[in-house]
C-alpha cells in the first residue's frame, strides 16, 4: 500500500475528489464576469435589431391568438393549416407566450395583440435575456450540487456568461436559447 493512501473508516466521509477551494481572485473575477454579462445581456437585448426569424414568429403568434395554429399566414388555409407544407409543427408557442407576457407586464403590448413594434421586439429580448440568466443559475446549480461549492458555481456560471454564442442568443433568439435553458433546468431536475 502506498503511504499516500490513507486508511478508512467505514464511517469516514469520503471525498469527492474537488478542493471547494477557489482562488479569492478567481471569486472575485467570476463575480464581476457575471455582473458585467449580464449587464451586457440585458443591454444588448433592449438594443440589438430584429432578427430574420422574428417577424415569422410574431406572425406565428398573432395567428395562435386567432385561430390556435402556431403558424405564420404562408402555412395558414383560412383559418386552418395549409397541408401542402410539410414540417408545419417545428415550433410550439411557449417561449413566444413568455416573451409575449413579458411585453405585456412591461407595456410594450396588450395580452392577446402580438406588434411589430420596436418596444414591443426589444421587450421579448428582455424576456429572452431573463430566461439566459435563468439558464445561467440552472447551470450554476448544477455545478452546486456536483461539486458542492457554490464558489465553483459561481465560476461555472461566469464560464457560461462568457460564450459568445449563449451571450449573444441570449440577447434575442426565441428558439434556441429558452430550449437551452430548459435543458438546464431539466437537467438540474434530474439531480
Amino acid at each position: 500500500m502506498s503511504t499516500a493512501v490513507a486508511e478508512r473508516s467505514a464511517d469516514a466521509p469520503v471525498s469527492r475528489g474537488t478542493d471547494p477551494r477557489v482562488p479569492v481572485v478567481l471569486l472575485v473575477a467570476a463575480v464581476a464576469v457575471l455582473v458585467v454579462n449580464t449587464a451586457v445581456l440585458f443591454a444588448g437585448a433592449w438594443g440589438i435589431g430584429v432578427t430574420i426569424d422574428e417577424p415569422y414568429h410574431v406572425d406565428r403568434l398573432s395567428h395562435w391568438f386567432s385561430t390556435g395554429w402556431y403558424l405564420p399566414e404562408f402555412q395558414m388555409n383560412g383559418a386552418e393549416p395549409d397541408w401542402r407544407y410539410e414540417n408545419l409543427f417545428v415550433y410550439a408557442p411557449v417561449s413566444a407566450l413568455v416573451a409575449h407576457a413579458v411585453a405585456v407586464v412591461l407595456g410594450a403590448e396588450a395580452w392577446g395583440t402580438v406588434l411589430a413594434t420596436p418596444e414591443a421586439y426589444a421587450a421579448r429580448h428582455i424576456a429572452i435575456a431573463l430566461l439566459a440568466v435563468l439558464g445561467l443559475v440552472a447551470a450554476a446549480s448544477i455545478v452546486r450540487l456536483l461539486l458542492r461549492s457554490w464558489r465553483w458555481a459561481v465560476v461555472a456560471a461566469a464560464v457560461l456568461s462568457c460564450i459568445p454564442t449563449w451571450l449573444g442568443h441570449g440577447m434575442f433568439n426565441i428558439k434556441d436559447a429558452p430550449v437551452a435553458t430548459v435543458s438546464d433546468v431539466a437537467t438540474l431536475l434530474l439531480d
